[in-house]
Parts: C-alpha cells; structure tokens; sequence
C-alpha cells in the first residue's frame, strides 16, 4: 500500500431546490480525506498536495479535509491565510471544507471549519461548539448555522461535538440533509465503533453524512500506541447516507 495519500470518494443522490417541495434529484460526488498523521504530515504542503490530488482526481462538488488543528488562519486576516483554499476551490470549481485552528479579532483560539464555494468565497463557518475535559485551553462557539449549497444544505460538526447527539438533532431541524464530521485522532479510542455511531447519527436524523479522520501505520488501540506496534491503517474518513 502506498502511504503517500489515502482517499474515500462517495457518491450521493441528493434533492435539489428546497428541503421540502421538490422532487428532483441529481447525483453529486463527494470526495472526503484521510490524511496521514505524524509530524512529518503536520505541514500545509502536505495538506494542500493531497487537497490539489483530490480536486484533479474527480469533479467534485464536495470536497472534505479532516480537523487540521496543526494549521492557523487568523479572523482579521482570513482572505489571506485561506487563500491556496480558495484557489483550490475556484480553480476546481467545487465546494471545499477545511477545519483548522482559528485565532479570534479579540485573542480567542477556536476549532473552526470553513466552507468554501465554486468561486472560492468564504460562504458558512461553524466553530466546535461542545468539548470534553481534555480540550483544555479552547474557546466555544455558541452557533450551529446551516448553509444551503447548490445540491443541499449543510451542517457541520468538529471533534468532540460528535458526542452531542443534540448537535446533530438542532442542524437537522434547521434543514441540514448532508452532516460533516471533520476530527484528530484520539489516541485512547478503539477506532473499531466509529462506524455504528456514525450510522446511528444518520439514521436518527435521515440526514447524509460525510466524515474526515486520519490514518497511520500504527494502530491507535489502547494504551500501547508510544510502542509502536505495527498495524493497520485505522483511516475512518466515509460517506454514509441516510
């Protein structure tokens, strides 16, 4: 296997126009990352190489980068550090997702995914909104907006916000139909239940969802990983529907 790129692409057959009086559907393809993790892959080239491989790779109307918390972009200066996204996105003329670390105008740190349109404008941003005791020195949006693009209204969620099933429940009564799930790895979790929680949020909330994790070489079970023990890539980026 090569290790250089891993990447899930999905295909989803969505509603078009409104949520509610339409019956059209057309088919629209997601592509969602999982990068590699380790220091070596902490660099926004590394980020940016396998954003540019899947943007040429398929058409896209979708495209979903994992939480990269070892990136900044600054609120006061935005259009500036997300600028090789917006070109991505412009270039490729998809909507493009990136969760990074965001500094505040007055001095706050927040996890915040940005979404970026065809044009590559900054159209919707969703801060974590809930945390867990080990997400020390981290500030907490207190928004959960929705954002109606061209083939859907999104919602999106980051990290520890997946373990609030009333995060997802209040996206979908704003009229989210496709759910995003952008996270860091956990280094104590057994990655092995991810997949029937995430169904459960699907079906729970008839809602899509797209997820952006990461891989390694190792594996992240219990508390051996400092020894290195070889294993399988725990990659869990996917594309579930509802």
């Amino acid at each position: 296997m090569r290790w250089g790129r891993l990447l899930v692409m999905g295909v989803l057959v969505c509603m078009s126009g409104t949520v509610t009086a339409t019956k059209e559907h057309r088919v629209m393809t997601v592509s969602t990352l999982c990068l590699l993790d380790g220091e070596d892959y902490q660099k926004e080239d590394y980020v940016l190489a396998q954003l540019t491989a899947a943007c040429e790779r398929a058409e896209n109307d979708l495209v979903v980068a994992p939480l990269m918390p070892f990136l900044v972009f600054r609120e006061s200066r935005a259009a500036d550090d997300l600028a090789p996204y917006a070109e991505l996105a412009r270039k490729h003329k998809t909507y493009l997702v990136v969760a990074l670390t965001e500094r505040s105008a007055d001095g706050k740190k927040y996890l915040t995914s940005v979404l970026l349109d065809r044009e590559g404008r900054p159209a919707a941003k969703w801060r974590k909104t809930h945390a867990l005791p080990d997400d020390d020195g981290l500030d907490l949006g207190d928004e959960l907006p929705v954002y109606r693009t061209d083939f859907g209204v999104l919602g999106a969620t980051i990290g520890s916000d997946f373990y609030f099933r009333e995060v997802y429940d209040v996206l979908r009564m704003k009229g989210a139909e496709i759910l995003l799930w952008q996270h860091f790895p956990e280094r104590l979790r057994d990655h092995s239940a991810w997949r029937a929680l995430l169904m459960a949020r699907c079906l729970d909330n008839h809602a899509h969802m797209v997820t952006a994790m990461y891989a390694d070489r190792r594996t992240y079970l219990a508390n051996r990983y400092e020894l290195g023990m070889p294993g399988a890539a725990w990659g869990r980026s996917m594309v579930l529907n509802r």
